[in-house]
């Protein structure tokens, strides 16, 4: 997306981690735990099934949930674009995004992704960039695990330690999960540790 584009669209594309009106995913929500300071939400992902034969100018997490990889035209366009693609996900290393398909080529998952060699991380010509545009929840990629949890509560842990990156849940208020997921592998790195990659998902059925 050109920085014209995404400068005029940025404003209409933030998705509040209203979520952040979240309840830190369902556990949090049965036991009527509080899931700590709302932030405030504008506009949510304007998902869609349309086919259309352009790549949309809204965000990738905006547009690309709950699309037919194998046969809306917009998305097999962007994959032969990208000269990456596979019957699982479609890859865009220098763009910082992921689609995750299902058995059925319906992209359920956006990955989006910080850039891995300002991360530290073993360079290779799989290292993603940082993806450009605004992110859900009005995070940025200078926010750490305490900022985020300032902002939106702790969340639900998912993963973590154990060699494994710590990743977080966050229910948004039209049931899109979103998760976070940090540097860190270990506890004492988790308050300072930078994002990793962030996950939009579709709602649970």
């Amino acid at each position: 997306m050109g920085g014209t584009a995404w400068a005029r669209n940025r404003a209409a594309s933030v998705l509040s981690i209203v979520a952040l009106t979240l309840c830190p995913l369902i556990a949090g929500c049965a036991n009527g735990n509080t899931p700590g300071p709302i932030v405030t939400t504008t506009v949510e992902p304007k998902v869609t099934t349309e086919a259309t034969d352009t790549v949309p100018q809204e965000e990738i997490w905006q547009w690309a949930l709950g699309r037919n990889a194998w046969n809306d035209p917009a998305l097999t366009n962007l994959a032969a674009s990208l000269g990456r693609s596979s019957k699982t996900n479609i890859l865009s290393h220098g763009g910082g995004f992921q689609l995750d398909l299902d058995d059925s080529g319906t992209v359920v998952a956006v990955v989006l992704y910080n850039d891995e060699d300002s991360l530290g991380l073993p360079a290779s010509e799989t290292s993603f960039r940082a993806y450009a545009g605004s992110l859900p929840g009005q995070l940025t990629w200078q926010d750490s695990y305490g900022t985020v949890v300032a902002q939106a509560g702790a969340g639900q842990k998912v993963a973590g330690g154990w060699g494994a990156e710590y990743t977080f849940a966050y229910l948004a208020g039209d049931g899109h999960r979103i998760d976070v997921t940090y540097l860190a592998k270990h506890s004492t790195e988790l308050p300072a540790s930078p994002i990793h990659t962030i996950t939009m998902q579709l709602p649970a059925e």
